[in-house]
């Protein structure tokens, strides 16, 4: 009588090397795909510590400038030591409204641009400052 082997005992000697190749192929696939999501994710931590990066400088320059004299319009560039330009400007603001005020309402802007200018678009702070009004008319002395 001729003795075959049962199915059970062929299952018991192991994988097929379809089984490992489809196992293998699946599990390259959800590595393939979960290494992409890391560097997706690594990108955008990247770029968004470059921007708080950018938001930090535009801040400590916006506070320099309003520590210095806002009573005059005002625009200039300046570039710093490491490449970043500074585009500033300093405009009275709803003139018509603060027309019989003694005070003046200024405008303050601060826009900074990346080195190299890989990015055409500023980072840009705004904010506005009262002011007191400086009377252009002297008063007439009465005696």
């Amino acid at each position: 009588m001729i003795c075959l082997p049962s199915i059970s005992a062929h299952r018991d000697r192991g994988f097929t090397l379809l089984e490992i190749l489809v196992a293998v192929s699946l599990l390259s696939i959800a590595l393939l795909v979960i290494s992409r999501l890391f560097s997706a994710g690594s990108r955008a931590i990247f770029s968004s510590e470059d921007r708080v990066a950018i938001a930090v400088r535009a801040d400590v320059r916006m506070r320099e400038v309003l520590c210095e004299d806002l009573s005059v319009e005002k625009a200039w560039s300046e570039t710093a030591e490491d490449g970043y330009r500074f585009d500033v400007s300093i405009n009275e603001a709803l003139a018509e409204r603060t027309a019989g005020l003694p005070v003046r309402l200024m405008e303050i802007t601060v826009s900074i641009y990346r080195p190299g200018g890989s990015d055409k678009k500023p980072f840009t702070l705004r904010t506005m400052r009262q002011i007191k009004a400086v009377n252009d008319i002297k008063a007439v002395d009465s005696r």
